[in-house]
Order: C-alpha cells, then sequence, then structure tokens
C-alpha cells in the first residue's frame, strides 16, 4: 500500500518555490516514486508551495498549492501506482496569500488573505468573504475534517484587555 507526502520548498529556485510529491511504499518505509508541481506563474508569484492543502481519503485529489500572491488547483491521481498531476488552475491571483485550509473531502476549501477569507465549495465556486477586523484576520485558518466549523486567526486584533490575538470560529449551516 502506498501513501503520499507534499512537501512545499517555498524558497527553493531563488524563492520561486516548488512542490514535491513522494509516493511512500508502506511496506518498507522507502520513497518509491518522486514528483515535482513547480511554479506556473512565470517568475511573477515568489514562494510558491510556501501553503498547502491536499485533499485526504481518496486516490483522485484536489490540492490547493500557494504562494506570496497566488493560489493554484491541481487534481492529483494516484491509479495504478502511478500519480499523475493536471495542469494549474489559477484560483486566485493579485491577492496577498496568508493560509490554506480545508474538509478533508475537499466540500469546503477555504483561504485567508490580508484582512478576510473567501470560502469555496468543491467545484472552485467562491460562496463566501467574511471580511475581519483588521489586516491580520486571515493570517491563519483551519476547517475541521468534516467540514462543520472554521476557525480563523487574526494575531494582531486588539482585545478589551488590551491584550493581542483573537480566534473567530463559524459554523457551517449547510453541513
Amino acid at each position: 500500500k502506498y501513501g503520499i507526502v507534499f512537501a512545499g520548498a517555498p524558497l527553493a529556485y531563488n524563492n520561486q518555490g516548488v512542490v514535491q510529491i513522494n509516493a511512500i511504499d508502506s511496506r518498507i518505509m522507502a520513497s518509491s516514486a518522486v514528483l515535482f508541481i513547480a511554479n506556473p506563474s512565470g517568475g511573477t508569484v515568489t514562494k510558491f508551495g510556501s501553503t498547502l492543502f491536499v485533499q485526504r481519503n481518496t486516490l483522485d485529489k484536489r490540492v490547493l498549492v500557494g504562494g506570496d500572491t497566488a493560489v493554484y488547483s491541481y487534481d492529483v491521481s494516484t491509479q495504478n501506482n502511478t500519480i499523475t498531476v493536471s495542469t494549474a488552475t489559477p484560483l486566485l491571483t493579485g491577492v496577498s496569500v496568508k493560509s490554506i485550509s480545508g474538509a478533508e473531502d475537499a466540500s469546503v476549501l477555504v483561504i485567508g488573505l490580508n484582512g478576510y477569507v473567501d470560502v469555496y465549495n468543491r467545484s472552485l465556486s467562491r460562496i463566501d468573504r467574511i471580511a475581519g477586523e483588521d489586516s491580520s484576520f486571515g493570517q491563519s485558518v483551519y476547517v475541521t475534517p468534516s467540514g462543520g466549523k472554521l476557525f480563523v486567526a487574526a494575531p494582531a486584533s486588539i482585545n478589551e484587555d488590551g491584550s493581542l490575538g483573537k480566534v473567530f470560529v463559524y459554523e457551517n449551516v449547510n453541513n
């Protein structure tokens, strides 16, 4: 049985970035195949691979890869001991990308941006935009495995007692 490991290397190739995919043979704990997803931007997006989302528990996976100012979507298939990767589909460009998360079945996908988060469905249609109270909102996002809850960090938000940092919790009423 094979598993797959995805690793972003955002500072590789003079900060252009790359994502490495390794197939692991769990019987002998050895890497048996290596693929690379190269930065598709032609140099306009740096730090490609700094944020990743990989769909779980299926042979055909939705993979989102973020750089400093863009997010790209890929379909990765692991059929018959072969890994294939689709061409890049730009999801967002020209925005400051902070974080990516999603439900394990990719039914809910969230991208943390500079002061807001965008929520997408499995078809990559944006279904919501949530604005925060300051530009740190969206610095980190986490979607529970079922897609039922979204946690959004705003580390620079000032609380009533003067301390810094808030985590906002949203419930998916459509889940």
